[in-house]
């Protein structure tokens, strides 16, 4: 059976998506082992990210990735202990 185009793309989607959750989570290791506060190293990830999206995307295309992004919090698609809201 052979893959299609779109099952190809999905897989190196997934497969880059684990290697950049893997780069974030040694940064934030780094970062809380030489003393910089969890609030901190956020601030200063989603304000390295936002910059990054904006100069590839648009305002509009931003905003809707960070409701989406409220979205999966709310839910708690991100936390270790899910709790329903």
């Amino acid at each position: 059976m052979s893959q299609t185009n779109t099952d190809l793309s999905a897989i190196i989607a997934e497969e880059q998506k684990h290697a950049a959750h893997e780069f974030q989570s040694e940064a934030w290791v780094g970062g809380i082992s030489n003393g910089i506060e969890p609030e901190i190293l956020a601030e200063a990830a989603f304000d390295t990210a936002l910059k990054y999206l904006l100069q590839a995307r648009n305002e509009k295309q931003v905003l809707k990735f960070l409701s989406h992004m409220r979205d999966k919090v709310v839910m708690g698609e991100l936390s270790d202990h899910k709790t329903i809201q």
